[in-house]
């Protein structure tokens, strides 16, 4: 079971609350707010008040620990060269980019072994944690891959005392603290901060916007990264509550599974009955199936009728 292999993994390493990392993204894919607007086809669609420069797809990586402390930010632009940013921003991020804006495997490796490193080696000495075990709780991005990558483990991840536990596939809205609190806390403040201003935002060129938009997020982070916050997403997980591990979800992870490799063997039909049709529901975001129902023939009549009677 996953809690099992997790406080096991916790008790071999003797991590510390402070030493127990999440780290996720989370997006500012914005664009102007477009309107619905109501045409002839023949005449085409209007763009209204839409600017005529197209918004982008930015990407933040975010950090926390257990006792309710991060690191800096960083940003990732869908651009190789950096932007004209302001010194506020070049200040309180890292600045990275990709071709598309989201994170990459090269950009996660990159991160771990530069930035994160330098800031977690500071982190340690400061709180007297040099000797210490790190733990990085991750969720299963395509581009965690990279971690897993031997040479990276031997040259950084063992040497700097870093393991990784990953979470149990589709589990992030149980199971992420960033996803539980922050990230959500961050996003919601955010959105009241560009609702005030949409009319200015709307307007700005790109360049101005994006930072426009960047010193709106360090506001929102100051909200969604507060130490309540990061907590409030740990304990909200049951992974670490007040000061050890708490489990708080275990049995709801159990029964609800979050993998359905297929549907299950349905039992015979016995003579003179009909199975009912089955039907996918969801449980978790995941695929299920209920167990195809045996019904008799009355049944199957009156359920006809009713159908016949909704359709009419």
């Amino acid at each position: 079971m996953w809690f099992d292999e997790f406080e096991a993994k916790l008790a071999e390493y003797d991590i510390d609350p402070r030493l127990l990392f999440n780290l996720d993204e989370t997006m500012l894919d914005e664009r102007a707010a477009k309107e619905k607007v109501a045409t002839d086809s023949k005449e085409g669609a209007t763009s209204g008040d839409t600017p005529s420069d197209a918004r982008e797809h930015v990407t933040l990586l975010l950090n926390c620990n257990a006792h309710g402390d991060s690191f800096k930010s960083t940003v990732i632009f869908p651009l190789v060269n950096l932007p004209p940013l302001v010194d506020d921003i070049k200040r309180e991020f890292y600045i990275t980019g990709s071709s598309s804006g989201w994170i990459t495997s090269e950009i996660l490796k990159t991160t771990i072994e530069g930035t994160f490193l330098k800031d977690l080696n500071e982190y340690k000495q400061k709180n007297n944690l040099l000797d210490k075990w790190t733990m990085l709780v991750l969720d299963n991005h395509s581009s965690r891959e990279v971690l897993e990558d031997e040479e990276f483990k031997e040259t950084i991840l063992r040497p700097n005392k870093i393991v990784i536990h990953y979470l149990v596939p589709h589990s992030s809205h149980l199971l992420q603290p960033l996803d539980l609190s922050p990230n959500l806390r961050f996003k919601g403040e955010l959105g009241k901060l560009k609702k005030r201003q949409r009319a200015k935002l709307n307007k700005m060129p790109l360049q101005e916007f994006r930072n426009a938009e960047l010193l709106l997020s360090l506001r929102a982070l100051s909200i969604g990264l507060s130490r309540a916050s990061i907590l409030d997403g740990w304990e909200r997980t049951g992974l670490w509550i007040g000061d050890k591990t708490g489990g708080a979800f275990k049995e709801r992870v159990t029964k609800n599974s979050l993998i359905i490799p297929k549907a299950p063997e349905l039992e015979e039909i016995p003579v003179g009955k009909k199975r009912r049709k089955n039907t996918n529901i969801k449980i978790n975001n995941g695929n299920v199936y209920n167990d195809g129902v045996i019904i008799g023939e009355n049944q199957s009549k009156q359920q006809s009728h009713k159908k016949q009677k909704i359709q009419h």
